[in-house]
């Protein structure tokens, strides 16, 4: 049997990479594989996803958020873990000193789909490239992001690395070319995020109605850092006499009705809904598409990402920019979902051809 183990970004508490890994694991699932999902705990990720327990404060400003965030984030972490427990069998945990065991257990690694490759999201963490799994096991990238571009010093390690993969693929467009600068012989292109694999009808499993506001409302999704993306929505709610919901996890921000989100359902059910989605999160752009609602989007962080996806989907005028929102066209949702539905297609035949590499070889 090939017993197969995911790696990815999926303590979290973040939404899309929790539905990123979800989408993949259910992928791989539906093909037929006996998959696991490998519980790694990264010191970098799991200081970047902490949900301020007392003990582990060490700043003034994790301090207030121990004392105003802690119960809060602590019931959506829990949140969290219930819905990977329900639908995901998980492995036992490892980190950087213990990682190397899983090679005991299991015959194919496959990373990906979030910014596993983000050196800063992962501390530099090269265990995220599979630097422990063992030569003669079958090594695998499914949509792995990289963000932002490694530091030049550390292309010739990235390079040996990648080179020791059987079959990669990236998320973006630049990703491809930065990989083929550094391990030409490597066979990589580009794919979906995983989330997209599916089609809206399976996202709809999630959908409540009850969850989101029973009025027209505009969804903002994560800021720039200036707050612009908030700052836009309020004013486009003005303009067109609609409240402006915030998900927002930190201080409350006056002019918008802030709202805390802690379960898979709710988050869904807020984009399935909202009349208009102004949005700086790579996902939040995605979850709009699938159930088609006008947005407007801004790059707030890894815009190598949010670039190749509007260059792709045709979707540039939905910038956040004071021109477009002037123009405020309608979005061409036959066109859009025909490039996703195309971009959907081509990227199972993929990951069905790369699972098929450990048959192939035996």
């Amino acid at each position: 049997m090939n017993r197969i183990v995911l790696l990815t970004i999926h303590d979290t508490l973040n939404f899309g990479s929790l539905l990123q890994t979800f989408s993949l694991y259910s992928a791989i699932e539906k093909l037929g594989y006996d998959i696991t999902l490998l519980d790694y705990k990264n010191e970098a990720i799991m200081r970047r996803e902490s949900t301020y327990r007392l003990s582990d404060v060490r700043t003034i400003k994790e301090l207030y958020k121990a004392i105003f965030h802690h119960g809060f984030l602590e019931r959506k972490h829990s949140c969290f873990w219930e819905f990977i427990r329900n639908r995901m069998k998980i492995s036992e945990s490892y980190d950087s000193k213990t990682i190397n065991e899983s090679n005991a257990d299991y015959d194919t690694f496959i990373v990906g789909s979030d910014i596993v490759w983000g050196m800063e999201i992962t501390g530099s963490d090269l265990n995220y490239m599979l630097q422990f799994v063992n030569d003669d096991k079958t090594k695998l990238a499914f949509s792995s992001s990289v963000g932002k571009r490694w530091p030049k010093e550390m292309n010739s390690k990235i390079g040996k690395l990648l080179s020791r993969f059987d079959r990669i693929t990236v998320r973006e467009q630049l990703a491809v070319e930065w990989i083929k600068e550094i391990a030409p012989n490597v066979d990589v292109c580009e794919t979906c995020d995983p989330t997209m694999l599916w089609k809206r009808s399976f996202w709809e499993q999630f959908c409540r109605r009850n969850l989101a506001p029973s009025c027209d409302y505009i969804l903002t999704y994560l800021t720039t850092d200036d707050k612009r993306t908030v700052k836009d929505a309020i004013n486009y709610g003005k303009k067109h006499h609609l409240p402006v919901y915030y998900i927002n996890y930190g201080h409350c921000i006056p002019g918008v009705r802030n709202i805390r989100p802690t379960t898979v359902e709710q988050w869904i059910s807020l984009f399935a809904y909202a009349h208009t989605v102004f949005t700086a999160s790579y996902h939040g752009i995605l979850f709009a598409l699938y159930f088609q609602r006008p947005l407007f989007w801004q790059s707030r962080a890894n815009p190598a990402r949010t670039e190749s996806l509007s260059k792709e989907l045709g979707i540039q005028d939905r910038e956040g920019t004071t021109e477009n929102y002037h123009k405020d066209g309608k979005m061409d949702y036959k066109k859009i979902d025909s490039l996703i539905q195309t971009k959907r297609d081509d990227s199972w035949k993929v990951l069905e051809s790369m699972l098929s590499i450990k048959n192939r070889i035996n």
